[in-house]
């Protein structure tokens, strides 16, 4: 039963404005939920991509003669993926020493064409090994450091300022030049030079000292061949995006006020 109040018509104002506030906030909330819904599944599909989006960089690929034929078959995955992201980006092809195979802005289907050496479909040589075009020019050892170096010589050359280096590698390396390479990589660490590492099955030893002398999410391991995901996640490790994180915080506060 309603009891009726003499003077509650003074305070039909303040209850319509109430209410719409209300409904305000909660439409804003709505609004900041969705918003955010977007932008984590934008940020799903780039945590997916080869290369951050929106830089420049360079692919450094190990061509060496340690490389299996299931880590070979690993490159031809995440050369077809990184054709079909389309992005541009150079080729460092590297063993005991390196050479610029495609030059910094190149379109990323380009790389089609080196991952024909890689696939299953490859020629083969007596012992079941590709025959890539590296295998005679590139045979006394592997020098991971000086691909990195080409790789950081090059966005140097061309200017670009906010390149990244992504070292697709099975991360064997030459006793000789581990001390090379760990100063090489100290130092891209001091320049502020991003380097991502795609690990083609590494020997949990060399995986972790690229995790001890890189910033933290800069190695992830490529996808076993076949797999269904063949895209090693090699920025799934970034911050939260400050966007992602104002909308969240945008609804709580709308949904706290109402």
């Amino acid at each position: 039963m309603r009891i009726p109040l003499a003077d509650a018509r003074p305070f039909s104002r303040q209850l319509l404005r109430g209410r719409i506030l209300r409904l305000g906030l909660a439409g804003l909330a709505v609004g900041l939920v969705l918003a955010a819904l977007l932008v984590s599944l934008r940020l799903d599909r780039e945590t997916r991509s080869f290369l951050p989006s929106g830089t420049g960089g360079v692919v450094v690929l190990d061509v060496s003669t340690s490389i299996s034929q299931e880590t070979h078959r690993q490159i031809a995955d995440v050369l077809g993926d990184a054709a079909r992201s389309g992005e541009r980006f150079g080729l460092v092809v590297y063993s005991d020493t390196a050479y610029e195979a495609l030059p910094p802005g190149t379109p990323a289907a380009e790389l089609q064409a080196f991952r024909r050496f890689f696939g299953d479909d490859a020629p083969a040589g007596r012992f079941g090994q590709p025959l890539t075009p590296w295998v005679r020019s590139f045979t006394s050892g592997t020098k991971i450091s000086t691909g990195l170096e080409l790789g950081r010589s090059i966005l140097r050359r061309d200017a670009i300022g906010e390149g990244t280096l992504v070292l697709v590698s099975d991360l064997e390396d030459d006793q000789n030049d581990v001390g090379t390479l760990t100063e090489t990589l100290i130092s891209l660490r001091r320049e502020g030079l991003p380097v991502r590492v795609v690990a083609l099955s590494p020997d949990p030893k060399n995986k972790r000292l690229f995790e001890d002398l890189l910033p933290p999410g800069s190695v992830a391991e490529a996808a076993a061949p076949g797999s269904a995901d063949t895209t090693a996640q090699v920025v799934a490790s970034k911050p939260a995006p400050t966007l992602l994180v104002v909308l969240a915080l945008g609804a709580l506060l709308a949904l706290a006020a109402n």
